[in-house]
């Protein structure tokens, strides 16, 4: 579904169930839900860009590359390096 759908159809409930009297609810309901949003998008891009370092690192481990020079293209600490390693 999409989220414009999702925030319409929530909308609809919550005038649904206060009866659609009280514009402040539906919009601090609406204001939540705009929030909710963007807070699971940032914490998406935030588990890609880790994930996209992840690989970055097995890749290069696998492509002979030392552990310290790829701790310095992921800008990540030696133990950080290892420890993807060995997971």
């Amino acid at each position: 579904m999409v989220w414009n759908e999702r925030i319409d159809e929530n909308l609809r409930k919550a005038d649904a169930y206060f009866g659609g009297k009280d514009e402040g609810i539906r919009l601090g309901i609406e204001q939540g839900i705009e929030k909710g949003i963007e807070q699971g998008i940032e914490k998406g891009i935030e588990k890609g860009i880790a994930q996209n370092k992840r690989e970055m690192v097995i890749n290069m481990y696998h492509n002979q590359v030392s552990i310290e020079i790829i701790a310095k293209c992921a800008n990540i600490s030696i133990s950080e390096v290892k420890e993807i390693i060995n997971s």
